[in-house]
């Protein structure tokens, strides 16, 4: 976790009979005799929502891995004040761009609801929603639209998740702008980029988390600085 623990998840284990003669827990096999249940034991659970929460979570809120988010992709239609066919434009680009991000898999949706665009851009963050992306008049004549991805993603991502030129990167790194046309395909790759960007992230402080030491000073000290704390066996008879 972020705060240097370890959180045991998503285990499983053979438990054999053992808790089964503790409760008494029989059943009839094959032979129409009583024997103690073998049972196993499956950590899936709650507790892995947690996981997800500690492991990637900023200040700002939920940060969910893309491949498990309920909402992949929140289009944002951005209204003028006066010019009803500008506002029409603007609602039938949005629609038709969350049909075409539905139709290649993604769960998509636009959020045209009566809040503000700020209420709803807190929202989408707090909420942990991987891409935004904001549709105005302006955008729709222009052909690009800028995007916003919940945390930064960096170019060693973006390589490996093949996102081609139809991305644009701007000064911060979690600001784009896509062409219209083919955005659908590059949502995707970014969508895949933001996942492994995710998985970088929390490899890379499990990594920096981890001390390697040979002794109990080592690992007090490893423990101190919120540290997990790794060393090696030996078979060797004099270590008992």
């Amino acid at each position: 976790m972020q705060n240097g623990w370890a959180l045991q998840a998503a285990t499983s284990h053979f438990l054999g009979q053992n808790f089964s003669k503790a409760f008494d827990c029989t059943f009839t096999n094959a032979a129409g005799s009583q024997e103690h249940v073998w049972a196993t034991s499956w950590g899936v659970s709650t507790r892995l929502i947690g996981a997800c929460i500690m492991a990637h979570a900023d200040d700002a809120g939920m940060v969910m891995p893309p491949h498990a988010a309920p909402l992949q992709v929140a289009v944002v239609p951005i209204f003028g004040k006066g010019d009803v066919n500008a506002q029409v434009r603007v609602r039938e680009t949005c629609a038709a761009l969350v049909a075409r991000l539905v139709a290649l898999g993604l769960r998509a949706a636009c959020d045209d609801s009566a809040f503000t665009n700020g209420e709803k851009y807190y929202g989408l963050e707090r909420c942990g929603v991987p891409v935004r992306i904001d549709i105005g008049a302006r955008d729709v004549d222009s052909g690009r639209f800028p995007v916003t991805s919940r945390v930064p993603v960096h170019n060693v991502a973006l390589a490996a998740a093949g996102v081609g030129g139809g991305l644009q990167l701007t000064s911060r790194a979690n600001k784009f702008t896509i062409s219209c046309g083919d955005e659908g395909n590059t949502v995707v790759a970014l969508i895949d980029a933001i996942h492994r960007q995710l998985l970088l992230n929390a490899t890379s402080l499990m990594a920096e988390k981890v001390v390697l030491g040979a002794n109990w000073q080592d690992m007090l000290a490893a423990f101190s600085c919120s540290c997990e704390f790794s060393a090696r066996t030996r078979d060797d008879a004099g270590c008992a």
